[in-house]
């Protein structure tokens, strides 16, 4: 019984424990299983060895809930499954990472003073007659802290109001889940799998070394990494060194290494500036060139969508360059998107120059079985576009959205693929902000456009106490792309700065944008209607 500690990057790494936790890590084809070795996850392994040695008995931690719905914590469902007889799970939520709030808009609030959300687990192993399956029971906790802490005070295991669960493989969730569409979702592909050669956006390590609104402040820190010591870039800037990057392998990266990127997509709709070599560990920790060395040529377009995510699902974008790993959500579970070229580019100085499309084969020429012809990658592409962005294909699907990369309907026609593929073309122009109409920009005679916040007050937009942007719908105020909403976003990034005419000129393309996209989205399922 207990309160296991939480630390993904545990220090505890005894060779015994590390051998345990092998149960948890069975046939795990994925890029990242660190967090399976947390230390909250070490605690409750060594639980499940001493109860099981013993034959019988009970665990009861309130621990991280990131294992109750986590895709990577699958196998350790399975082996929990497989040791224990019942098991509760009293989910208490509280993820402020997540912005997490009850069912109906209120407020709800973590029982400790953490970010992470929590759980109250209790594992039961009875004495050996014949195992049964385990019997796995749910009930979701949400409110404020106090309202929580009644609710536990009042209650006993038996008052509880358990939901009894039937987690089903692969992904066996300890939360519930509606997996009735299954077998029609299923029959769908994979975007992973049409599209095999992908990746995390870049990782700097550090943003602020790295990273700039302006490209002036960008040669700046390039200038200062070339002529100021490593101790007094650390006392201008705060450097830290840490693992993955260093203030000496930074300065020595610029030093050694030609820029060869300078602008990257950060979020949606907020192009920055860059310093990028493409060198591991060196002015950024994971640039990741292996992959995006493909976004670095023209005419080339790559599809943004996370693994997984929380809530509801607006998580797809597009970009035509280098991207952050945050571009589309926060890293982790939370709706990081993975980075899908739709062109690879051959190796510079070899003598193959012809690009060819990053498309499974066998699913390429089945789309072209089902319309008759045979599609562009750019009509594919497109086509998948179009169905990302159906409110109705969201809603229905919305379990599947969460847990893992998109699955695509084949099309049923040639008609119904060129429907979709128009909406997708319309999107993804409007996205990457081509051939839009020139906004009707006014800007102060004297005096400066200074952003001291960002509040919407009756389709106004004010970003100081006398200086607003007029006739912005609250619907583009609040419209979400990926975890972010970029009317607000964009705005609250700038704080403290200045808006030029080009920054004037670029928030209102985001508010027709986001109209814009809005209108798109509620048109094809009026057509698909």
């Amino acid at each position: 019984i207990g309160n296991p500690p939480y630390s993904v990057s545990s220090n505890n790494k005894g060779e015994w424990i590390s051998g345990l936790l092998d149960d948890y890590k069975k046939n795990m084809n994925e890029r990242n299983i660190q967090p399976l070795s947390d230390d909250y996850i070490k605690f409750i392994r060594l639980a499940q060895h001493y109860v099981e040695r013993n034959g019988e008995g009970i665990v009861a931690y309130i621990s991280n809930n990131s294992f109750i719905d986590g895709l990577i914590h699958r196998q350790m469902r399975s082996e929990l499954m497989r040791a224990f007889d019942k098991i509760y799970i009293l989910d208490l939520h509280g993820n402020s990472r997540k912005k997490e709030t009850a069912p109906d808009g209120s407020k709800d609030e973590n029982v400790f003073d953490i970010m992470q959300g929590v759980s109250i687990n209790i594992f039961v192993k009875k004495a050996a007659k014949g195992k049964t399956n385990c019997q796995i029971n749910h009930f979701d906790l949400y409110g404020e802290r106090e309202h929580k802490y009644q609710f536990l005070q009042d209650n006993t295991l038996q008052t509880v109001q358990w939901q009894q669960l039937n987690p089903q493989a692969p992904q066996f969730f300890f939360v519930p889940k509606d997996f009735s569409l299954q077998k029609d979702y299923y029959n769908g592909f994979k975007v992973e799998e049409l599209m095999k050669v992908n990746v995390s956006g870049i990782k700097t390590q550090r943003d602020d070394a790295s990273i700039f609104m302006t490209d002036r402040e960008c040669q700046n820190m390039k200038s200062d990494f070339l002529n100021l010591s490593c101790n007094e870039l650390k006392h201008k800037y705060g450097f830290v060194d840490v693992r993955d990057w260093q203030v000496q392998s930074a300065k020595d990266d610029l030093i050694k290494n030609p820029i060869i990127a300078n602008k990257l997509s950060f979020r949606p709709f907020d192009v920055r500036y860059m310093l990028y070599t493409g060198k591991t560990k060196g002015i950024q920790g994971y640039p990741r060139l292996d992959k995006m060395c493909h976004m670095l040529k023209k005419d080339n377009v790559s599809l943004l969508v996370p693994r997984q995510c929380e809530g509801e699902w607006h998580y797809v974008f597009v970009s035509e360059m280098i991207c952050d790993i945050n571009y589309t959500g926060t890293a982790g579970k939370f709706g990081a998107g993975l980075v899908f070229p739709l062109y690879l580019y051959p190796e510079d100085g070899t003598f193959d120059t012809k690009r060819r499309a990053n498309l499974d084969e066998a699913i390429w020429q089945r789309i072209n079985t089902a319309i008759g012809r045979e599609a562009t990658p750019e009509q594919i592409f497109d086509y998948i576009y179009g169905v990302l962005h159906s409110p109705r294909y969201r809603a229905k699907y919305k379990e599947f959205l969460k847990v893992d990369f998109p699955r695509i309907p084949y099309p049923a026609s040639a008609s119904e693929f060129e429907r979709y593929g128009a909406f997708g073309t319309r999107l993804r122009e409007l996205h990457l902000m081509h051939n839009l109409p020139a906004p009707q920009v006014t800007f102060p005679e004297s005096g400066t456009l200074a952003v001291e916040k960002a509040e919407y007050r009756q389709g106004r937009v004010y970003i100081n106490a006398t200086q607003y942007f007029d006739g912005v719908p609250e619907s583009a105020w609040n419209f979400y792309i990926g975890g972010y909403q970029p009317a607000q976003k964009w705005l609250k990034d700038r704080r403290t700065r200045t808006l030029t005419f080009e920054d004037v000129r670029h928030y209102q393309q985001i508010i027709y944008v986001l109209q814009e996209t809005e209108r798109i989205m509620r048109e094809i399922d009026e057509v698909e209607g």
